[in-house]
């Protein structure tokens, strides 16, 4: 089935202020123009009206009316330099939308298009469409949308970011213009004051036979400004004759913000629109007046950025589902760590629970192999102290030096002394060793007989003969017996 052709849509967009106005861009600068890479200087392009600059075309316009201002005045009162005046106006508009800029622009551009790309008419008809309606009827209409620039593009083009293919775009035009208001003069401001006291009169008149009381504030708040237009055909009261006034020029043209209407500003645009859709009529060209979608006005190499990011949406969702499902795995790999880490904390815990029991165990080892060695310590010198006195009975009856009997039975006598006190020296510690022993608490006994049991020892002796020789499980190996006196065991 094919579609039918209601016509070619018509544009026109008008936008103020620095980021909109590219004066040089328009004219096809050379210096400009030359790092543009969707314009081929090839094709024509036609420049019909160029102030050169936005400065430029303000001290063209209103240049007179600024010296005609100054005369008379002190030079703290004079203006300098009218168009950095306006740009630096701190005063702004009242917007429903917080965000917009309503900030005093100097200047202001139109963008005429007839199609869109893809489906527009000839772009000599749309050329010369668009040259008569801004140079005929345009300035006819509205005189106070001074234009500053007229240029006509059919040079332009724009690559499909799917098949790479150069596709040229519809023939449109840069209309640059400057609002310009115009001012009362002395003699009609006059008039003015007059007739304003008169209906100030009649209005408090009439509220005080109401009963009702004056608001001065509410008659301060009046606006004068479609009264002005329809006595003297003037907006502005004070100030220069002509001035740069968005809102006063408009009102001049008869367009007025009114609740219901929209702004003044989108008035006037609907408006032009309409005049250039009957304008191109009359040319044989069929336009389609469907009311459209709404949306933003934005400049074409931001719209280019939109849609191929609209493009690389998908690519962008199948990245994030991707990363979605690494997060996950990371996530679980983190959580495996976590475990693992905690795992290894619990069993460094139980290392060193072991590290402080084997410790001990050590001590309690260490602790028996010193008792032992006491014991085999005190052992040796009651046998010494035996043999010592068969050594003195030896000597007693093998006197070979024949000694008298009274002298040999003294020296033995002696040697026995001497023998029985050691003896007796010997045996008290050999008591206080046992005496420790004794005193052991039943922790020593269980430890003892579990470590018996551990070591495999079927009775005492034997364990004391594995500690003397170093052979139990997780002793160290056995020092060389001390042969000093030690008086004590340790358990």
């Amino acid at each position: 089935m094919e579609s039918v052709f209601n016509g070619y849509r018509v544009t026109a967009q008008c936008r103020g202020g620095d980021g909109y106005v590219h004066m040089m861009h328009n004219a096809r600068c050379p210096a400009v123009v030359s790092v543009e890479d969707h314009i081929d200087q090839n094709l024509p392009h036609e420049v019909l009206v160029d102030y050169g600059s936005v400065q430029k075309a303000f001290d063209i316009i209103f240049s007179e009316a600024v010296a005609e201002y100054n005369l008379g005045k002190k030079p703290s009162r004079q203006i300098k330099d009218y168009y950095e005046q306006i740009r630096n106006d701190s005063r702004k508009g009242i917007h429903k939308n917080k965000s917009a800029d309503g900030s005093r622009k100097p200047a202001y551009e139109f963008i005429f298009q007839i199609g869109r790309r893809g489906e527009h008419p000839d772009n000599a008809l749309a050329a010369r469409i668009l040259k008569d309606f801004t140079t005929k009827w345009f300035p006819a209409h509205y005189p106070n949308a001074r234009i500053i620039q007229n240029t006509i593009h059919a040079d332009e083009f724009s690559i499909d970011s799917e098949t790479g293919e150069r596709i040229p775009s519809p023939c449109h035009c840069h209309l640059d213009i400057v609002y310009v208001a115009h001012a009362l003069t002395g003699d009609e401001l006059a008039r003015e004051n007059e007739r304003r006291t008169e209906v100030k009169r009649r209005m408090m008149k009439d509220v005080e036979t109401r009963g009702e009381e004056w608001d001065e504030k509410k008659w301060r708040r009046m606006n004068w400004q479609k009264e002005l237009v329809s006595l003297y055909g003037k907006s502005l009261t004070t100030g220069m004759g002509i001035q740069c006034s968005m809102t006063a020029a408009l009102a001049e043209m008869g367009f007025y913000t009114e609740k219901g209407k929209g702004t003044a500003q989108q008035q006037f645009e609907e408006q032009v629109r309409h005049d250039l859709q009957d304008f191109a009529e009359k040319y044989g060209v069929k336009i389609d007046r469907s009311k459209g979608v709404k949306h933003r006005h934005i400049e074409k190499e931001l719209y280019q950025r939109q849609r191929d990011n609209e493009r690389k949406s998908v690519e962008i969702l199948a990245i994030r589902s991707q990363l979605d499902r690494k997060e996950k795995t990371l996530t679980h790999w983190e959580n495996e760590v976590t475990d693992k880490a905690k795992e290894l904390i619990k069993k460094e815990m139980r290392l060193a629970d072991c590290e402080k029991d084997i410790k001990v165990k050590q001590d309690f080892f260490e602790r028996k192999q010193e008792a032992v060695r006491t014991f085999d310590r005190i052992g040796r010198k009651v046998r010494q102290q035996f043999l010592d006195l068969d050594s003195a009975e030896r000597a007693f009856y093998d006197d070979s030096e024949n000694h008298p009997i009274g002298i040999r039975i003294r020296t033995f006598i002696d040697s026995c002394k001497h023998i029985v006190v050691a003896a007796v020296s010997e045996l008290a510690g050999y008591k206080k060793a046992f005496m420790r022993f004794w005193k052991a608490t039943p922790d020593f006994f269980r430890n003892l007989a579990s470590e018996m049991e551990r070591n495999q020892c079927s009775d005492y002796e034997s364990y004391l003969q594995k500690i003397d020789a170093a052979k139990l499980i997780g002793q160290k190996s056995a020092e060389k017996p001390n042969m000093r006196d030690c008086g004590g065991i340790g358990y």
